[in-house]
């Protein structure tokens, strides 16, 4: 019989999460071109138009993509949006199964527009 697993929980009562590795082996995903289509299509018509993708190489299980939206005079702050993670449903909490598919969304105030940083080298200045 298998054991149990121990339910730790965090000072006020909350449930803690260990992640373990998985025993399935890697499976390989590539992202759906209409589902990544359709998700970029609710991203202009909602945030505004995608400037990058920062595509993800290899993926497991699903293919994660960020799209990012880069500030306006109406929106003074960049946007990053996943697509791909909505191509398989979550485990989510019972009486909210119908939020099991889902993409995350980030708004990043105050310097963001200015792109990546990049390093300077001492020796060249450049």
């Amino acid at each position: 019989m298998k054991e149990k697993p121990i339910r730790e929980t965090s000072p006020s009562g909350q449930p803690i999460y260990r992640h373990t590795p998985r025993d399935k082996p890697f499976e390989l995903a590539i992202g759906d071109g209409a589902h990544i289509n359709a998700i970029d299509a609710h991203i202009e018509r909602h945030v505004g138009k995608t400037d990058v993708v920062f595509h993800e190489i290899i993926s497991n299980l699903v293919h994660i993509d960020v799209h990012v939206v880069r500030p306006t005079k109406q929106r003074p702050f960049a946007t990053l949006v996943t697509s791909g993670m909505s191509a398989k449903p979550m485990p989510a909490p019972k009486g909210c199964e119908n939020l099991a598919l889902a993409e995350l969304a980030l708004c990043l105030q105050g310097g963001a527009e200015r792109g990546p940083r990049t390093r300077t080298s001492a020796r060249t200045g450049g």
